[in-house]
């Protein structure tokens, strides 16, 4: 038996409407494994940034500068344990 779990995104954000920057808050009541796959698609536009919290420390910070000068490195995933009880936070900026 595969004790993996997959699951589908839930957000597949090109820009923001409507604003420059959207905030996602999110409680866990048992402890999780949290993946994102991240980059920006359009490799022109590098105005885009992506931090993760969990509760209050920063575990994650992007943008498309750091793309523009790794593209080797992009798209990228990043996990991270997150304990019941906890609070994730991920704010994407750009437009």
């Amino acid at each position: 038996m595969n004790d993996t779990c997959a699951t589908k995104p839930h957000y597949n954000m090109y820009g923001i409407a409507g604003g420059n920057s959207e905030t996602f808050t999110y409680s866990y009541k048992e402890k999780i494994i949290f993946s994102l796959y991240y980059g920006i698609p359009v490799p022109t536009d590098y105005l885009r940034s992506i931090r993760v919290s969990g509760d209050v420390r920063e575990v994650l910070t992007s943008s498309g500068e750091v793309q523009r000068s790794d593209p080797e490195l992009f798209p990228a995933i990043f996990e991270i344990p997150i304990e019941a009880g906890s609070k994730l936070t991920i704010t994407i900026e750009g437009d």
